[in-house]
């Protein structure tokens, strides 16, 4: 299901900034929840940016209610948020375009049109939707129309680089252990918002997992359709399965029957590390439970192999004395532990 919250496109839009707070747009959901019948077995929410923001929001009061949580494209922190934007994607602009972006924002003429057409040219295009302006899907042009700039510039503020608005000081991160339903948070490589945070959210909340998207953006669910796609439904496959836990709190991978507010993403997960028919084209993935909060991927032999430089210099090892050390010295032996035995005379 999709539906408009309350200020935006089709429905009602009240001027009356009172009701612009996240603590009554929870309370929607939960009517909208409510209205459409669904619980804990069959209702997941889906949030995307702003969305994100509030599927956190919705499962700290209301997890009792929900089977899944898919966290898209949105960091924990406004703060850290506002420090990504500063440090790392400000930067990342040539010099004379972040310099003129900044002369008209500290001038607040954010209705100049240049402004619009810096932000489209040079920022829109790699951190919001990797597409040319004019190949923009219709729901993405429709989804701006419809945009309510009031409730936006109120909640936000008008600039794109950070929040300033009523969401500036929001900040969940210390809150993410009390959500206990199956998590799934979505990062992309050239997001808005920084993956890496985003990696470090699903390790917090109890039963999370992470979706890495390379070349993806903020609109990850657009400008890499398959991968995100793929990665939400065995997210969705693995939860009504049962088998999510079995995946460990925590997974990378490369690749949105949701709810509300916008998107998500996952992947497939074996069971041992000889039975890979659900992932044959997924990472290995075969941590249980209890895990530490920074979980880690364990990998079968083989499964990583060096090339190049790297690969050279472990050749030269494994033909060199090193790789030899059993037939060097008697001590050492076919019994050494290290080498498939059950002694121990190398460390002599």
């Amino acid at each position: 299901y999709y539906y408009d919250q309350l200020g935006s496109a089709r429905s009602d839009q009240p001027k009356n900034d009172d009701l612009w707070v996240t603590e009554r747009f929870v309370e929607e959901v939960e009517q909208v929840r409510q209205a459409l019948g669904l619980g804990p077995d069959n209702f997941y929410i889906l949030g995307s940016s702003w969305g994100g923001i509030l599927g956190i929001e919705y499962a700290l009061k209301y997890q009792q209610n929900m089977k899944g949580l898919i966290i898209s494209n949105m960091m924990s922190s406004a703060p850290e948020y506002d420090a990504y934007a500063e440090e790392v994607l400000g930067p990342a602009l040539p010099p004379e375009v972040l310099a003129e972006i900044m002369a008209l924002e500290a001038a607040e003429d954010y209705g100049n049109p240049r402004y619009n057409e810096l932000l489209t040219n040079y920022y829109y295009t790699e951190h919001v939707l990797r597409m040319p302006p004019e190949e923009w899907p219709d729901a993405v042009n429709r989804a701006f129309a419809n945009m309510n700039p009031d409730v936006y510039v109120l909640m936000q503020g008008p600039s794109e680089f950070g929040i300033s608005g009523r969401l500036e000081t929001w900040d969940r991160s210390g809150d993410l252990d009390q959500i206990t339903v199956p998590t799934l948070v979505i990062g992309a490589e050239h997001d808005t918002m920084d993956p890496a945070h985003m990696e470090w959210m699903a390790g917090q909340v109890q039963n999370g997992r992470y979706l890495y998207c390379p070349n993806g953006s903020h609109l990850a669910m657009w400008d890499v359709e398959q991968t995100y796609a793929d990665g939400v439904i065995a997210f969705l496959k693995d939860v009504d399965s049962g088998n999510f836990g079995s995946c460990g709190r925590a997974m990378r991978s490369v690749a949105s029957a949701l709810f509300l507010i916008a998107s998500l993403a996952a992947t497939g997960c074996a069971s041992s590390p000889d039975d890979r028919s659900a992932a044959e084209s997924a990472p290995y993935v075969f941590g249980r439970e209890p895990l530490v909060q920074r979980a880690y991927t364990p990998l079968p032999l083989g499964a990583v192999r060096p090339e190049g430089w790297l690969r050279g210099e472990r050749e030269a090892v494994a033909r060199g004395l090193t790789g030899n050390l059993d037939t060097w010295y008697p001590t050492v032996g076919q019994s050494n532990a290290w080498i498939g035995g059950d002694g121990d005379t190398w460390e002599r």
